[in-house]
């Protein structure tokens, strides 16, 4: 649900709070509260005020981000040796 959040917040980053939850089907409460760990993270942080502010997505949540897809390659990559090395030795 967070990494969804954060997506939503790169793509519309002046979106409100009841419209993230309507488009996530949670309540405005429980946006509230994972927006308020978020910033506690500091994954997120609000800019300007409550009316006209956005929220920006921080440098090291993106870098995080990038390192997880990384990750996920070399995972996958991983599977594939595996299973190429279990293809030869059956053979």
């Amino acid at each position: 649900m967070v990494l969804r959040i954060i997506e939503m917040l790169k793509e519309q980053p002046n979106i409100s709070q009841s419209a993230l939850g309507e488009r996530l089907g949670i309540s405005r409460r429980v946006i509230q509260k994972y927006i308020k760990v978020l910033e506690e993270m500091g994954k997120i942080e609000r800019k300007g005020g409550k009316r006209y502010g956005y929220w920006e997505v921080t440098a090291a949540s993106k870098r995080k981000e990038k390192l997880q897809k990384q990750l996920k390659g070399a995972g996958n990559m991983m599977k594939r040796l595996v299973k190429k090395r279990r293809a030869t030795k059956n053979d």
